[in-house]
């Protein structure tokens, strides 16, 4: 609890910085670059992939096809293997949505004017229980949505951890280069990103410390039941 309380005043600290003294500036700086124009139509395209609905849609899909599955196959040895796979698919939708609620409140809360208002209209401040997409510029989904998905990834995969995360924030970073989001807003949804991992992991620890509904059995060891076979 301690380093959570801690890492949230280091992030609205750097993001209050950031909207004070940085943001404009990177926001003008990628503006007003055409040379940029034709990676930014490319970047714009590859953010396609930063939609939560996309994942969200998925996970719920296949953990619900796999918990079926499951129980249909209760009696037979593939139940345990497609029970874990239900629960990790769960896993990875779970933590998009957690942080996805996080932003949406947030994003709501503040109502931040979005880069364009600015760059186009002078436009830079909040305007706070907007509804407007205009002024949902803080924090950034995209962001968000990039690191929970490789977030969750990597607690799958371990091995591949630092690759993954990796990508997802330089996914996530897109959204500043075609000025969608702020530094700060960036900043902001990897934040968020982050939680919704480490909520859903605890989350679904925690349920596997006791029997399931699909009377999954207790584990043996204390590692967690998502991580990837490390053979």
């Amino acid at each position: 609890m301690r380093i959570l309380v801690l890492s949230t005043v280091v992030v609205v600290c750097g993001c209050a910085l950031c909207m004070a003294w940085v943001d404009r500036d990177i926001a003008n700086f990628f503006f007003r670059h055409d040379e940029l124009k034709p990676l930014k139509v490319i970047l714009k395209y590859w953010t396609q992939w930063s939609e939560a609905e996309f994942y969200l849609a998925a996970s719920f899909i296949i953990s619900l096809s796999l918990f079926g599955s499951a129980w249909a196959l209760k009696a037979t040895s593939w139940y345990r293997n497609m029970l874990l796979y239900a629960r990790r698919c769960a896993f990875i939708g779970s933590a998009i949505a957690l942080s996805g609620t996080m932003v949406v409140l947030v994003k709501v809360l503040l109502g931040r004017a979005r880069p364009n208002e600015f760059l186009k209209a002078g436009e830079y401040g909040f305007q706070p229980f907007s509804f407007e997409h205009h002024y949902h510029s803080f924090p950034s989904g995209h962001a968000a949505t990039s690191v929970a998905l490789t977030g969750a990834l990597a607690v799958l995969f371990p091995r591949l951890r630092w690759p993954l995360l990796l990508l997802g924030v330089g996914m996530a970073f897109i959204r500043v280069v075609i000025t969608a989001h702020y530094l700060s807003d960036f900043v902001a949804g990897c934040y968020l990103g982050m939680l919704g991992v480490v909520a859903a992991q605890r989350c679904f620890d925690l349920r596997v410390a006791g029997t399931t509904a699909l009377d999954m059995p207790v584990p043996e060891t204390k590692a967690s039941p998502l991580a990837a076979d490390a053979e």
